[in-house]
Order: C-alpha cells, then sequence, then structure tokens
C-alpha cells in the first residue's frame, strides 16, 4: 500500500494478461460469471510487465459506473471520497434511495462486471430544486484488511 492509502502494489503485470481497468474483487465468486459475493476492491492501472497498480474505490481517482441493486432508474456514477467512502452521484432526483441499500456496479463498464458489490448506503444527500441527488456508500468492509485479491480478466470469445 502506497503513503496515501489509496493504492496497492499488485505482483501481477502484463506479462499475466493484465491491463488498464481490470477489476480487483475480494469474497467467494459463485459459478461460472456469477458475480453475486464479490466486492469490488479497486481497479488496475498503470500496468508494467511484472507489476500493477491497483486504486482503491474510495481513492479520489476512482471512477465506476454503478447503480442502486434493486433501483429500476439508470445508471449512475460512484467516485471515491477522501479514502474512506465512495460518493455516487448523479441519481435521478425522484429515484428512492434508503439507507441500507446495496450499491452494485452496472452493465455499461467496459471492463468491469455487472452486480459488483460496492457497499451501502449510509446517507442521502437531496437538495430542495436540484436536479440529481447523490448518496455516500460505504463498503462492506475496509478494504486495507484484503490481503488476497482477484484480479478479473474478460472471457475470450
Amino acid at each position: 500500500m502506497d503513503e496515501t492509502g489509496t493504492s496497492y502494489l499488485v505482483n501481477r503485470g502484463s506479462n499475466d494478461g493484465l491491463t488498464t481497468g481490470l477489476a480487483a474483487v475480494a469474497g467467494t465468486p459463485g459459478v461460472g460469471q456469477d458475480t453475486s459475493g464479490l466486492i469490488l476492491v479497486g481497479t488496475i492501472n498503470n500496468v508494467g510487465s511484472t507489476v500493477s497498480n491497483l486504486h482503491l474505490i474510495t481513492s479520489g481517482s476512482s471512477k465506476v459506473l454503478a447503480k442502486l441493486a434493486q433501483g429500476l432508474a439508470g445508471q449512475s456514477l460512484a467516485v471515491g471520497e477522501y479514502n474512506l467512502a465512495v460518493r455516487l452521484k448523479f441519481l435521478e432526483i425522484d429515484e428512492q434511495v434508503n439507507i441500507g441499500e446495496a450499491v452494485v456496479t452496472s452493465n455499461l463498464n467496459r471492463l468491469i462486471p455487472a452486480g459488483l458489490l460496492l457497499g451501502t448506503v449510509t446517507a442521502v444527500d437531496k437538495q430542495e430544486g436540484a436536479l440529481f441527488q447523490s448518496a455516500v456508500v460505504a463498503p462492506p468492509v475496509p478494504l486495507e484488511q484484503f490481503r488476497f485479491l482477484y484480479i478479473l480478466r474478460p472471457v475470450s470469445p
């Protein structure tokens, strides 16, 4: 982990098939391509031949398309905030957002599969007259506690 607590050095690189933007997850994977049980910890950036850098989803430079797990509305942008949480931005103003509601990755991320858990809503920011609302999302466990991660690579056709 670096001195800011926002990134890790991963002992795999381009020689192992890693590319920028891949998802790093923890948890117990489902069968086949089932993402239930997996927590999005971060994304790969700065790939070398034998090592890569991983930014945590709570890092200020982290941006992932996400949605409320039970929501019927569109996609939102999950942005790392203060290395502690994630802010779900651009939620439709009339969408019902509940404390404790799960937030997952959407199906619009190029290299990140849909359905990976980001965390649960801990606060909702809804301003009168605003076009959008936002929500604070806390990861299910402190991300820095993970020592072993899976890097998800796209399935070859």
